[in-house]
């Protein structure tokens, strides 16, 4: 357990603690959780886990995420393997996708963020209940509507005109129901603020992200398909401006220091391996 341990400042009026640093609610399972830590820590702790029926856990967990980057450099903190067997249950959250794999020994499950906290997180969010027999169920909550264009040029700009000018609000007057618009537009396009309040009116959260010309994004665009993540947009990125031979190198880097608790250190441990990989006298 963490120290102040985190059921503490939970709300915890119904909790009580119990030996070896589990928790038990006094009408339900013994529960037990760990604060965030770096991987070198966490398993040495997981190993101590005491006998419980839940386990809570913020970490990354490498069969959920779509990347792992590499042995040297992995980008998660733990694997399904490193969850103790005599746990029952083990409910995760620091990856803000849900994933569910109740198969597993013990069934784990990332609740998933409340709420977009990125645009390349989905719109539709829920919240996880353990039932009295430690099955588990997942709840819809309510969510705002979240629309993305991409508009390169000026007939994608038509298209989101219309379909902005087209859109019914729901009768639901909750405090989510106003949908939220995210438009990426060429800067080559003119009057585009004024276009599309026109279209818009108070009908929508709208924000606007400008980017290159059509030049600088060259001659053949592409309609962003499905959603959009972080990772897609990164692997777009380095095939479009790097060369074949150094793709992978240069995307573990950048993945790496995108999650590194120190920058500079991770900085500093790859100016390493580049100058040792390095011929002799170059």
């Amino acid at each position: 357990m963490s120290h102040p341990p985190w059921c503490t400042v939970a709300g915890a009026h119904n909790i009580e603690a119990t030996e070896a640093d589990a928790w038990k609610t006094k009408h339900g399972p013994a529960i037990t959780g760990l604060d965030y830590r770096p991987r070198s820590e966490l398993l040495g702790e997981l190993a101590n886990v005491p006998s419980c029926d839940v386990l809570f856990l913020h970490q990354m967990l490498a069969e959920a995420m779509p990347f792992v980057g590499t042995p040297e450099m992995p980008a998660y903190d733990v694997e399904l393997a490193d969850i103790p067997e005599h746990v029952k249950l083990c409910i995760m959250g620091d990856l803000h996708q849900p994933y569910e794999n109740p198969a597993h020994k013990p069934p784990v499950y990332y609740t998933g963020a409340t709420h977009m906290r990125s645009i390349s997180e989905p719109p539709e969010h829920s919240f996880i209940v353990i039932n009295d027999d430690l099955s588990v169920s997942r709840q819809p909550l309510d969510s705002r509507p979240f629309k993305l264009f991409q508009i390169n040029l000026e007939e994608d700009f038509k298209k989101c005109l219309a379909e902005l000018q087209a859109y019914q609000p729901t009768k639901d007057h909750s405090a989510v129901s106003k949908p939220y618009v995210v438009v990426r537009y060429n800067r080559d396009i003119e009057d585009v603020s004024q276009r599309l309040a026109i279209a818009a009116g108070d009908r929508f959260y709208l924000r606007k992200l400008p980017m290159g010309t059509v030049d600088q994004m060259g001659e053949e665009t592409k309609e962003v398909q499905g959603s959009v993540t972080l990772e897609g947009c990164l692997d777009e990125l380095i095939k479009s401006a790097v060369p074949d031979e150094h793709q992978q190198q240069i995307y573990d880097f950048t993945r790496a220091l995108l999650s590194a608790k120190d920058p500079r250190a991770t900085i500093e441990e790859w100016r390493k391996q580049v100058m040792d990989a390095q011929p002799a006298g170059v």
